[in-house]
Parts: C-alpha cells; structure tokens; sequence
C-alpha cells in the first residue's frame, strides 16, 4: 500500500506533496508521461514561488535537481535535468518514472520517513 505523501517523508513541502500525488495520476495533472510537461509545471512552480516567497524546504533543495540528476546518472552535460532523464530511459514512462525515483532519493537526502509511534 502507498502511503499518502504527507506520510512519506517528515517535512511539509506544498512541492513535492505536489509531485508525489501527481504521480498516482500523470495524464491528469501533466496530460501523459512526458518530461517536458513536468519540467513546464515545475518552471511554473519556482516563479510562483520567487513571487510569493513561500517557505517550502524541498523546493529549497529541487532547486539543485540538476546537480544531483547529473552526479547520479554520471552525465555532465548542461542540457537539463529532464533531458538527461530522457535520454538514460527507452520510453516517458521510463523517464517519469526515473524522475520519481530521483525525486524521492533527492528527498530522502534531507528528510527522512516519519518516524512511526
């Protein structure tokens, strides 16, 4: 059973709340499996963000997905995060799911899994 996103990881974060719900449902919240739909949304999130100024600590730290795409995938390229996705998987849903994976590991970086009673 999947746990429900707040329960993943011990943090608040509107973002990857976002994305972990996002995920059960790609087609509705991004249209289908595509990185460039992902990486559109997220682009819109952070300028959300550096108008409003909203305190969000995994956003703090998807601010260097990049980096952490290209020290995990061994692939310095400048093209961006989703396109070094792209090109380490053979199909979108390869990619998106390659990108959940890294999200969650980029998360479990910093925020552990709530601890249980």
């Amino acid at each position: 059973m999947r746990l429900r996103p707040q329960q993943e990881f011990d943090v608040r974060s509107p973002l990857l709340d976002f994305l972990l719900t996002a995920e059960t449902r790609p087609g509705m919240y991004y249209g289908a499996y595509e990185l460039g739909a992902v990486h559109k949304t997220l682009h819109g999130w952070m300028m959300h963000r550096a108008v409003t100024g909203d305190d969000d600590p995994f956003a703090e730290l998807f601010a260097d997905f990049h980096a952490f795409v290209s020290q995990r995938l061994g692939d310095d390229r400048s093209c961006g995060w989703a396109a070094m996705i792209a090109a380490a998987t053979p199909s979108d849903r390869d990619a998106f799911a390659l990108f959940m994976t890294l999200v969650r590991e980029l998360a479990a970086t910093r925020f552990a899994p709530p601890s249980t009673p």
